[in-house]
């Protein structure tokens, strides 16, 4: 019979979190869902869910967006040219598709959603339907 210390297992679970932080690292420089990408606002008042998203240098005509049965899915395609004669000492502006998918539930009214593309935020806003909006009830 094998016996294993806690030892053993410390070391398979640091191992394992490598092996994740590993795949979870953008090492081509490009977008992806892993990187989660793009960075994402989302809060809800009573008439109202808002999701703000960073979307720099993005033409808008390239940005879809979708909603259906309760999921918000925007999706994406950022190019940039690069130069390959250059000498980069560094270069971080990636190029690339994404796309991220937001459950938000069916409370939603699906002909009410608008969109708004200003200085590289994203701000979509979702009207929520009347029968889940909070009604105020006065005592007589």
């Amino acid at each position: 019979m094998l016996v294993l210390t806690s030892n053993i297992y410390n070391e398979i679970n640091r191992m394992r979190d490598e092996i994740n932080r590993l795949f979870r690292t953008n090492s081509f420089n490009t977008y992806t869902e892993e990187t989660a990408y793009p960075l994402t606002n989302i809060y809800s008042t009573d008439d109202q869910i808002r999701v703000a998203m960073l979307v720099p240098g993005i033409d808008a005509e390239k940005v879809d967006i979708n909603f259906y049965k309760g999921v918000l899915t925007v999706s994406g395609e950022k190019k940039i040219e690069i130069d390959e004669k250059r000498n980069y000492l560094r270069r971080e502006i990636g190029s690339g598709s994404f796309s991220k998918s937001l459950r938000l539930g069916e409370d939603v009214n699906p002909d009410s959603i608008n969109a708004k593309y200003t200085n590289g935020v994203l701000e979509i806003t979702l009207d929520k339907k009347e029968e889940v909006k909070p009604k105020k009830i006065s005592i007589n």
